[in-house]
């Protein structure tokens, strides 16, 4: 799959090292992407202008990952931790330890 990259580890086959693609919102099931997630409802919001008639659910923010996986916020920092997508200066400046802000996502390419 596109943006996953093998790890070998002895003689056993190769493990996916999963990582954080880009953020991304949940829309009545729908999942926006942008570079962070104040662009990503702007971009919602021009697909669905109406979008606050639409649904009484929240958006719900969080990330994508490299396998296509939405996830939120807490497991986006562990994965992003993994696959040494953060720096140390922005995991010192969290607000909430254990949650990803995106602009904690270094340049690191997604292969």
């Amino acid at each position: 799959m596109e943006g996953l990259q093998p790890i070998k580890e002895g003689n056993s086959e190769p493990i996916v090292l999963e990582k954080i693609a880009s953020a991304a919102i949940k829309f009545n099931g729908e999942i926006i992407t942008g570079i962070n997630h104040a662009l990503a409802i702007m971009k919602m919001e021009k697909i669905h202008p109406d979008w606050q008639k639409m649904s009484t659910e929240p958006v719900e923010e969080g990330f994508l990952t490299s396998s296509g996986r939405f996830v939120d916020r807490r497991e986006a920092a562990e994965i992003a931790e993994r696959a040494e997508q953060t720096d140390e200066a922005g995991i010192d400046s969290r607000s909430s330890p254990e949650e990803l802000d995106s602009s904690e996502i270094t340049q690191k390419t997604v292969h």
